[in-house]
């Protein structure tokens, strides 16, 4: 009887030392960015309370946030739940990236408020500005 409790005991124990991986993880990626939990609420459409939830391991993410936040924070599913150490894995930031080609291909949002083509536009026409002033 003992050896079972023991089991479940290392079951919870593994559970939640998952959960602070992720935890964890996501609380020194938001970090890194210099995020509030509010502006992650915002992009994934949580509460603070639930982001805090997620960071001290007291909630999971579902997979649709799990997927918004490894976007939010350009990592890996992966890379968030624990199973790999590596967390930029599709890029390499050391290399120059050319950001109308980000702009393009990526949806951002300023403020919680999502920018449309309009705005992405006027970006790039003032980093066009600046990038002739550089030339």
């Amino acid at each position: 009887m003992e050896q079972v409790t023991n089991s479940t005991n290392n079951k919870k124990s593994t559970s939640t030392k998952n959960n602070n991986i992720t935890g964890d993880r996501l609380r020194a990626m938001r970090k890194s960015l210099r995020l509030r939990q509010e502006d992650v609420g915002e992009v994934v459409r949580k509460s603070k309370s639930t982001v805090a939830g997620y960071e001290s391991g007291f909630r999971s993410p579902n997979k649709e946030t799990l997927d918004k936040l490894a976007e939010l924070y350009r990592t890996s599913v992966d890379y968030l739940l624990g199973r790999t150490d590596n967390s930029s894995p599709t890029y390499n930031d050391n290399e120059p990236r050319d950001i109308r080609e980000l702009i393009k291909t990526n949806d951002f949002t300023y403020n919680g408020k999502k920018l449309d083509n309009k705005d992405l536009d006027l970006v790039l026409s003032i980093l066009e500005r600046i990038a002739d002033d550089k030339s």
